[in-house]
């Protein structure tokens, strides 16, 4: 395993920088096969507490339900941190994001975060092995996501 003071090149803070800009690319364009092509064929999508997908069919089967009812997203991910990830040739990246959705019936939603990747960096590019979802601020939505723990702040 890789220390966790690794130090990374550029061209591997760019395949995983790729794969995160082409993911929310290929999601504002409601590309589906762009969009998978991103993710390893065996990734797991950790989207909330109760629900994980696993494999291009069952990630491809939950985006076709949300986008089946998006008009408009608007995806916009911050350059990611990298750290030592578990194996050699894989980084862990943890990214921020504001996603905004425009649905069918009107409404909207939006949801501050960040993505937490582990990302497979070989070939030409970088590949999402598995993507966690972590909300630290949500509007307009009742859905469950994973929520940044955060104590409460008290004055003294």
């Amino acid at each position: 395993m890789p220390s966790s003071s690794s130090k990374f090149t550029f061209d591997t803070w760019y395949r995983v920088n790729e794969a995160l800009q082409g993911y929310a690319d290929a999601l504002d364009r409601a590309d589906m096969d762009k969009l998978l092509s991103w993710f390893d064929e065996k990734a797991k999508w950790l989207y909330s507490p109760t629900a994980m997908h696993q494999g291009h069919d069952q990630i491809r089967a939950f985006f076709e339900e949300r986008l089946g009812k998006f008009a408009r997203t608007s995806h916009n991910v911050c350059p990611p941190v990298l750290k030592a990830g578990p194996e050699e040739g894989v980084v862990e990246s943890t990214a921020y994001f504001t996603a905004e959705h425009l649905l069918f019936d009107g409404s909207r939603y939006r949801v501050n975060g960040r993505y937490v990747d582990l990302v497979k960096v070989s070939g030409e590019r970088g590949s999402i092995l598995q993507r966690s979802v972590v909300a630290h601020v949500t509007e307009g939505t009742d859905r469950v996501y994973n929520m940044l723990p955060r104590k409460v702040w008290q004055p003294k």
